[in-house]
């Protein structure tokens, strides 16, 4: 079976698939031209981005997707949303780069930003790949599933001006749709135990819980904090 894993340049494999007029998607409304989703917010009102677009991002995205964490990073520490993110640690720009380049950063915009130009902030991003930290092989997930058809979900983030808006349960719903369409059977991650917040709204989205865990990560020094395990089977 082909995977975005064992081709050289997923993005441009991606790009080729979405001009055949055979490809096709089955979450939200998918543009087969742009290699994007248009979600649709749940409900209505003057605090709810009404629709948003889910798409990978390219390389003409960097300065957009840096800036994004840029922005999360440095209003976020300190405050209940602080995940002991470092920019010049992880996410690095070097980090980025490679998703980016590998077709595994997938972002969130407002619906027809990229067709006007405007340069608005991003309104989130996320990054899937097979990229697994060590502990997670303790974990008895619920999902039997070869590692080859999971992924791991890593620099989950929303720009602090588009929270409480419903964009993070989107992207997620968008994010998993793509990986649904690859042939992907489960996204796992991992999450600080005591953030109830990003608990809540993993589990609001289908993610189940796993269990406790340990991680090791080489670029952050949390070996002392308790993690939340969840997974998403799709």
């Amino acid at each position: 079976m082909l995977t975005w894993g064992n081709v050289e340049n997923p993005s441009a494999l991606f790009e080729l698939l979405t001009k055949c007029p055979h490809f096709s998607c089955t979450i939200c409304d998918f543009d087969q031209q742009g290699a994007r989703y248009n979600v649709p917010s749940e409900k209505k009102g003057e605090n709810v981005a009404d629709e948003i677009t889910v798409r990978f991002a390219t390389m003409a995205d960097m300065g957009a997707v840096l800036r994004l964490y840029d922005d999360v990073v440095e209003r976020d520490r300190g405050t209940e949303y602080d995940v002991l993110w470092r920019r010049d640690l992880h996410p690095s720009d070097a980090f980025l780069e490679a998703a980016v380049a590998a077709g595994q950063l997938m972002l969130a915009e407002a619906v027809g930003a990229a067709e006007t130009g405007e340069r608005a902030p991003l309104l989130g991003a996320g990054v899937l790949n097979d990229d697994f930290a060590q502990g997670y092989e303790n974990v008895s997930w619920p999902g039997h599933f070869p590692l080859e058809r999971v992924r791991c979900l890593h620099l989950f983030c929303t720009h602090p001006d588009a929270r409480g808006r419903g964009v993070a349960k989107r992207l997620l719903a968008g994010m998993a749709g793509l990986m649904r369409d690859q042939g992907v059977a489960a996204i796992r991650l991992d999450t600080f135990a005591h953030n109830t917040a990003a608990r809540g709204l993993y589990e609001a989205c289908g993610y189940a819980y796993a269990g406790p865990g340990r991680m090791e990560y080489e670029d952050q020094d949390v070996a002392h904090l308790d993690f939340a395990m969840y997974e998403l089977v799709l």
